[in-house]
């Protein structure tokens, strides 16, 4: 197959090995490869307005290219190798000095993101719905600069920093990146950051006001109000509250490098109705994470997502499904005339 060599024993650029005698594999490969390539471009092109110049937007494809083909070692050395280039530097350039509009190239790869999402769902007859989580973190927001960095004109002026610049806080920076995803029409069951986007108060807000569920992990210390009006910490609540056994479900987090991730986790109600402490164990360190939590008015506050029944409960307890972001699934009796022991149905004790 023609083409320029890869290195370090890869195939060629462009192309993938095929090590396969059967022809259905080797064309299922051959299609993903030409849906890849294909998918690529097409990112690429919608990238273009965003760029200043034709020749970084080029360097901007050959380093997408590279990032997408999962190189063992991504550093500017490989992506040269990977786009025939002898040194590093046109990469460099490209992320460091080049003219190109960062966050409308984040809304362009946000979009392609979420509609290859929703095509497939739909090949895979998903029903929309099922659970999504937008997870905050510092991927893509502008590079952290120390807020005495940013208010001293001098030491402003000799970094390079454009003038007029103002300082914002990571939880303010989250909260431009969430509504910017919500203008380009993403919607989230749940939004989840870590500490220091659960210590912004302004970003619970901003939440809350849209009417966003979210998890959010917070401080030991932050204050929690219960039902009966008593003010205390999360330690505390885990403390006073938490103290049976019974109140704790153990639960997988999913593999891991050493195997299953296993943690208890109990459920703290607040004097809000929509706001939950959930407090994560890990059982061998003993060691806790507190996760604060807001479920909106209308959402339904429950792990199950999908509900078997069989075909009387058709009507109102589907409608009901669908307004609660839930699927019901329908399992068919095949002799409606004979018992017959329906799978997920019917409980058998022998």
């Amino acid at each position: 197959m023609p083409g320029r060599a890869g290195h370090k024993g890869q195939p060629p650029v462009d192309h993938v090995l095929v090590q396969t005698t059967e022809p259905k594999a080797a064309a299922a490969v051959r299609i993903s490869t030409q849906l890849a390539l294909r998918k690529r471009a097409e990112l690429l092109e919608g990238l273009r307005p965003c760029f200043a110049r034709t020749e970084p937007w080029l360097q901007a494809g050959k380093y997408l290219r590279a990032v997408m083909r999962e190189l063992p070692e991504l550093n500017g050395w490989s992506i040269a190798r990977d786009a025939g280039d002898r040194r590093p530097d046109k990469t460099q350039r490209l992320l460091n000095h080049a003219s190109w509009d960062t966050f409308a190239a984040m809304g362009v790869v946000r979009r392609f993101a979420v509609a290859g999402l929703a095509e497939a769902a739909r090949k895979g007859r998903r029903r929309r719905g099922h659970l999504v989580i937008g997870a905050v973190d510092e991927t893509g927001q502008e590079k952290a600069i120390p807020a005495e960095q940013v208010r001293d004109p001098v030491k402003s002026l000799a970094t390079g920093l454009p003038p007029g610049l103002a300082f914002r806080t990571k939880g303010q920076l989250a909260i431009d990146l969430c509504a910017e995803a919500c203008a380009d029409g993403l919607a989230f069951d749940f939004v989840c950051g870590d500490e220091v986007y659960g210590s912004s108060t302004e970003l619970r807000q901003f939440l809350e006001s849209r009417g966003q569920a979210y998890v959010l992990r917070v401080a030991s210390n932050l204050i929690l109000t219960l039902a009966g009006g008593a003010k205390i910490t999360c330690a505390q609540a885990v403390k006073r509250l938490a103290r049976d056994r019974r109140r704790w479900e153990v639960r997988s987090a999913g593999q891991g490098s050493k195997g299953e991730r296993w943690y208890a986790r109990a459920w703290i109600a607040a004097a809000s109705p929509r706001h939950h402490l959930l407090v994560r164990r890990h059982l061998r360190t003993g060691e806790l994470a507190f996760h604060y939590c807001y479920v909106p008015e209308g959402q339904v506050l429950t792990k199950a997502r999908l509900i078997w029944a069989d075909a009387v409960y058709t009507g109102k307890l589907a409608a009901w499904a669908a307004t609660m972001k839930m699927t019901l699934q329908i399992v068919a009796r095949r002799n409606p005339h004979a018992f017959e022991v329906l799978p997920r149905r019917w409980v058998i004790v022998m």
